[in-house]
C-alpha cells in the first residue's frame, strides 16, 4: 500500500511536470511574454499617468477656452445677418422695402444692393435709398430701421431735409442703409458646426 502511493505521488508529479512544460511551451508558441512588474516598470506607468492626466487637463482648458471665445463672439455677432453660402443682398433689400411700406413711406429710389467686404468673415450690404413723403412716415421709418431685429440695419448716411425751400409740404430723405453679414464659414463657426 505504501508502494502504490509513493507510485502515486511520483505520478502526480510528472503529470503537473508535463502540464507546466505544456503550459510554457503553449505560451512560448503564442509568443506571449511573461513579464513581471518590476518597480522600473511601476514608476514609468506611473509617469505615463501622470503625463496623459495633464494633457487630458490642457485639452479641457483648451476646450474651455474656445468655449468662452465663441460665446464672446457669439454675443459681439448677435445683431448680424447670416448667410449660407450666399450674401443674402435681396433677402436685406426686400426688408428695407418691407419696412418702408409699414412705416407709410414710399420709396421713390431703392438702388441695387452693392457687397462690401469689411473683413474676411463679415460682409456689408448696402442699399441706397431716396424718398419724398412726409416728416411723421420718415420718422416711423428712421426709427424702424433703427430697432430692427434680428438681423440690424444701420444707417450709414442720411440726410432729411424740406421738399421745397419755400412752404415745404414734407420732407426728402436719403440714405444708405447698411447690414452686415456673416459668411457662411463664420455662421457654421459660431452655430458650432464643425467645418466642412
Amino acid at each position: 500500500m505504501a508502494g502504490n502511493a509513493k507510485l502515486s505521488a511520483k505520478y502526480t508529479i510528472y503529470g503537473i511536470l508535463i502540464v507546466v512544460l505544456v503550459g510554457f511551451y503553449v505560451l512560448r508558441s503564442m509568443d506571449i511574454k511573461l513579464t513581471l512588474p518590476t518597480r522600473a516598470k511601476v514608476e514609468a506607468e506611473k509617469r505615463q499617468a501622470l503625463r496623459l492626466r495633464e494633457d487630458i487637463q490642457q485639452a479641457a482648458l483648451s476646450v474651455a477656452e474656445n468655449d468662452a471665445a465663441r460665446l464672446d463672439l457669439d454675443n459681439q455677432t448677435a445683431d448680424f445677418w447670416t448667410s449660407n453660402g450666399r450674401v443674402p443682398t435681396n433677402q436685406v433689400q426686400a426688408h428695407i422695402e418691407k419696412l418702408a411700406r409699414k412705416s407709410g413711406l414710399r420709396l421713390n429710389k431703392v438702388g441695387p444692393p452693392k457687397i462690401i467686404e469689411v473683413s474676411n468673415h463679415i460682409r456689408a450690404i448696402e442699399v441706397t435709398i431716396s424718398s419724398s413723403t412726409t416728416m411723421k412716415s420718415t420718422s416711423a421709418f428712421v426709427a424702424a430701421v433703427e430697432r430692427n431685429t434680428p438681423g440690424a440695419l444701420e444707417w450709414y448716411n442720411c440726410t432729411i431735409r424740406p421738399n421745397r425751400t419755400k412752404d415745404p409740404t414734407g420732407v426728402t430723405l436719403a440714405g444708405k442703409i447698411r447690414a452686415y453679414v456673416l459668411t457662411a464659414e463664420a455662421s457654421e463657426f459660431l452655430a458650432g458646426d464643425p467645418p466642412q
